[in-house]
């Protein structure tokens, strides 16, 4: 369950960060870019001015195609424009009179000359000088005309960016800020969820792996609080701190800043791949975990001793898909409402549970099912020749209700 776990963040990264990679690290086609099954709505307009480094109002003047062999792409024709602006106002940053922006893979723009947009850009230019939009596609708004533009440049303008704040936050504790790394937004979970970690919040940045409350914890100690934010909307501004921006190395360290309702209510920093998470205030920690070769537990002590209900605990019912897959090869998905209403019947009751333990063998009677909501995901692995269904993430395992193993046994 680990591994698979590790290769969907793995895969989830590198869709988002496809569309701003340099050569040598990009998709044949635009195929990747397209939203996966389980994906949910794009960043907000909030998210996107926090993400973003330069926020302009321009106008298309040369739209360019660039083909394999000019040293700049190197994947074939028509899979990359390189799309030159004439800056007409900014709202953030600050950006040449003309620039130019990569497009690609994905070519979100399809811009043509005299075309409008508001961009969202990365403040890194790329090795040829040109510059990468933020937020995939909503990262470049075409508006239909000059005053549309300024209208919703006006609209920018009126959410105050939280950026700088969280930069100042991580240097107040002396973290080198190096650049931004991601914004993502999810519901933060309900008070009764933040002791569990077992329905995993969907992010791109990186892996919130520990319970919420563990998060508390860390942002109290820097004097922040999001308890009062529980199951309301937040926005994870990530940063790259110490290393090279972009730099994913053993031990590369991640800034984190919770935002609720336009203001900080958390902040943590993370040390990748899964060295754990730390306070701010702990610099020497954090800097330490790799060569200490930290790693948290995993499964963790079991955090429900005594006793769960995973129906409830996890609001299986508000699931939009199930997906399963068994050791034997069989695999599929189910979105019929009753069916997935079914499953979450089958665990709604009190159970007592053990200690789970980590094996990584796939024989065939083992099956994973995956319950997938707007924004999380939770897994249970469950073992049919002893009736043992283990929620990994939170530690522990039970005797499968017979509802639930038959449902299992139904799969086809």
């Amino acid at each position: 369950m680990v591994r698979f776990d590790r290769v969907l963040l793995a895969l989830c990264l590198v869709l988002a960060n496809a569309c701003a990679s340099p050569p040598g690290s990009v998709f044949r086609n635009a195929a990747a870019c397209l939203p996966t099954t389980f994906a949910g709505g794009g960043a907000s307009l909030p998210a996107i001015v926090d993400r973003a480094d330069v926020i302009v109002l321009a106008t298309v003047v040369k739209n360019e195609v660039v083909t394999a062999g000019t040293g700049q792409w190197s994947i074939g024709e028509e899979d990359a424009n390189r799309v030159t602006f004439q800056t007409t106002a900014t709202a953030k940053g600050s950006v040449s009179s003309q620039f130019v922006v990569f497009d690609g893979p994905c070519r979100f723009m399809a811009a043509r000359t005299g075309d409008v947009f508001v961009l969202f850009l990365d403040g890194a230019a790329r090795p040829d000088g040109s510059l990468v939009i933020v937020g995939t596609s909503r990262g470049a708004l075409k508006m239909t005309d000059a005053a549309a533009g300024s209208a919703q440049l006006a609209a920018v303008r009126a959410i105050r960016p939280l950026d700088g704040d969280a930069r100042a936050l991580l240097e107040r504790f002396g973290w080198k800020v190096t650049g931004k790394h991601v914004v993502d937004e999810f519901a933060m979970p309900r008070t009764a969820e933040l002791g569990l970690a077992g329905r995993e919040i969907r992010v791109v940045g990186s892996r919130l792996a520990e319970p919420f409350d563990r998060y508390a914890v860390l942002s109290a100690d820097a004097g922040l609080n999001p308890r009062p934010f529980a199951g309301q909307p937040v926005e994870l501004l990530s940063f790259f701190l110490e290393t090279a921006p972009r730099e994913y190395i053993d031990g590369s360290i991640l800034g984190h800043a919770l935002i609720a309702d336009r203001q900080i209510v958390g902040a943590w920093v993370s040390v990748w791949p899964e060295h754990g998470s730390f306070s701010v205030k702990d610099r020497a920690a954090a800097l330490a975990a790799p060569s200490s070769g930290s790693v948290p537990r995993f499964p963790p002590v079991n955090r429900v001793p005594q006793g769960v209900n995973i129906a409830r605990a996890y609001d299986l019912s508000s699931a939009r898909v199930i997906a399963y897959k068994s050791g034997a090869g069989l695999n599929g998905e189910i979105t019929d409402a009753a069916r997935i209403r079914a499953f979450a019947e089958s665990l709604d009751e009190l159970l007592p549970t053990a200690q789970a333990l980590l094996d990584r063998a796939q024989p065939p009677t083992r099956f994973w099912i995956h319950f997938a909501f707007t924004d999380a995901n939770f897994s249970i692995e469950y073992e049919s020749t002893t009736g043992t269904a283990s929620v990994l993430m939170d530690g522990f395992a039970v005797k499968a209700p017979a509802r639930f193993a038959a449902l299992v046994a139904d799969l086809r």
